[in-house]
């Protein structure tokens, strides 16, 4: 909790009315950490509620899943306005994850551009695996693909069902 606690605190600046929180990836052997505001936190107790799972929890389980065996890093991104996840998967381990917030296709776009750089992907030669609100033959579809030359889907239900410790949850 302590460890989980000082991340959330390098990353999200201080955490006066938050909750630290985290899901355990088997798949990747390490925790997601998030944070919940108090009040929403206490309506999750007052409902019975007491496992909490980040959104991204299952997307990056199955992208895991998926990419557990692929030969060279993939980008994998999932577009849910205003937000951005983006991972980073190589050789079967989690190299990079992150949520952005985005504002437009401009936006989408930059961090994706940046994140392949900053892990040494190439845009023109590196598959790019994309799930969300993108839709082939839209036009945040034509700008992401006259930059990034092998953007591809990711398959729905592995991407955003598939997760051991989830099957328990009512």
């Amino acid at each position: 909790e302590d460890l989980s606690r000082a991340y959330a605190q390098l990353n999200f600046g201080a955490l006066d009315d938050q909750v630290v929180l985290s899901n355990y990836l088997p798949q990747a052997k390490a925790y997601l950490v998030f944070t919940l505001s108090q009040a929403c936190y206490k309506q999750y107790q007052q409902a019975g509620l007491r496992q909490h799972y980040h959104i991204a929890t299952p997307w990056l389980a199955g992208i895991l899943t998926q990419f557990q065996s692929a030969a060279k890093p993939v980008l994998c991104f999932d577009v849910e306005d205003p937000l951005l996840r983006v991972a980073v998967v190589d050789q079967g381990s989690l190299a990079f994850f992150n949520t952005f917030s985005i504002a437009g296709s401009a936006d989408l776009l930059y961090y994706l551009i940046k994140v392949a750089r900053s892990c040494g992907l190439n845009p023109h030669k590196g598959a790019f695996y994309g799930s969300g609100l993108i839709f082939q033959g839209t036009e945040r579809f034509q700008q992401l693909y006259r930059y990034i030359r092998y953007l591809y889907f990711l398959d729905q239900e592995s991407a955003h069902t598939r997760t051991d410790h989830l099957e328990a949850v009512p």
